[in-house]
């Protein structure tokens, strides 16, 4: 399946400044809480831009990858339960973000979920473009013990990351089903590794992290340890999967050469 975009790649960058300058220009008009249109639509074409400029240029192989094999019903349980595990996982790394910089007006809501923007202050570029990285946040809370916040960029990334994981274990399976035997089956090894470090990169820091964070809270201040997981390790879990994918695109041209040479 050929992936023939109409629109050219370029057009996402000027499209992704548009999304920060509408950012900055909520600030200056709407309220800095509750829900602010120009900071919607800025977050809503930034992150478009940056979702279709990855799967355009870097991960196109990725996406055409993930065409291809998304429509079995194990392409769409691996991308299923990925994006699944990662919004819950990162909604509650944001949550406990929000909580430490709103508190006590953040906490203490009921069953409820709603949509909001929180601008982050003080009106600079920067935090212009900070803000993205959180609005608008789509709350779920269930009083007493569940509460989530999902954000359009952890849905862009979870979004990333299973097209790799889909791609990746396409790969994986066509290889194992190669007519070579044991031998096809010994190549399938090491790419498996791969995919399962590439995605645990980022679910285990924040199963961790929750797992840890009542108790460093008595010790210290976990923000930083909040903002370094919640930034940080989605970006390297798409790294890690795409070098994966890229050795195991390798291996499964040598494998289909010898499987020809047969």
């Amino acid at each position: 399946m050929s992936i023939k975009p109409r629109v050219p790649w370029w057009h996402a960058l000027i499209t992704m400044g548009l999304g920060v300058a509408f950012s900055y220009a909520a600030y200056f008009d709407g309220p800095d809480t509750g829900f602010n249109a120009w900071e919607g639509l800025g977050s809503i074409i930034f992150w478009y831009s940056v979702v279709y400029l990855l799967l355009r240029l870097p991960l196109r192989n990725a996406l055409t990858i993930f065409l291809k094999h998304i429509r079995s019903w194990v392409g769409i349980t691996a991308a299923s339960l990925y994006v699944a595990f990662h919004l819950l996982l990162y909604g509650f790394i944001l949550e406990a973000i929000f909580v430490h910089l709103y508190a006590p007006s953040f906490g203490g809501v009921p069953a409820a979920i709603w949509v909001n923007t929180n601008l982050v202050l003080p009106p600079t570029p920067l935090n212009a473009l900070l803000g993205l990285s959180y609005n608008p946040s789509i709350t779920l809370s269930v009083p007493p013990i569940f509460g989530s916040v999902f954000s359009l960029y952890s849905i862009s990334a979870a979004l990333i990351i299973a097209v790799l994981v889909v791609a990746n274990v396409g790969l994986i399976r066509e290889m194992g089903s190669c007519p070579l035997g044991l031998k096809s089956r010994v190549y399938v090894g090491l790419p498996a590794l791969g995919v399962a470090l590439g995605a645990s990169c980022c679910i285990s820091p924040p199963i961790l992290l929750a797992l840890v964070a009542p108790v460093t809270a008595v010790v210290t201040y976990s923000l930083p340890a909040y903002y370094a997981t919640y930034f940080t390790f989605p970006p390297l879990a798409m790294l890690a999967l795409y070098l994966n994918m890229r050795s195991t695109l390798k291996i499964h041209r040598k494998i289909r050469r010898e499987a020809l040479t047969q």
